[in-house]
């Protein structure tokens, strides 16, 4: 899910150039670096990301081998 469905995950100010672009999702999501309060904000709302996180997992079909999932019930 980082970095392609909530972007930016890393900690460190984004590239040259990059700097008129808009604020992460991830610093939307969790507000606090200071480089991140410079970019334009975005139009969704922390609420909408974290339910589009939610879609995310429940809708993905598990990429670990079937041996790391429980069945339900065990």
């Amino acid at each position: 899910m980082w970095n392609s469905l909530i972007d930016c995950f890393g900690n460190h100010n984004s590239g040259k150039g990059r700097h008129a672009g808009m604020r992460p999702r991830w610093d939307v999501l969790h507000p606090g670096r200071s480089w991140a309060m410079n970019l334009a904000e975005r139009p969704e709302k922390a609420n909408e990301i974290a339910d589009d996180a939610v879609s995310y997992l429940r809708e993905r079909t598990p990429s670990l081998s079937a041996q790391f999932i429980k069945a339900e019930g065990e």
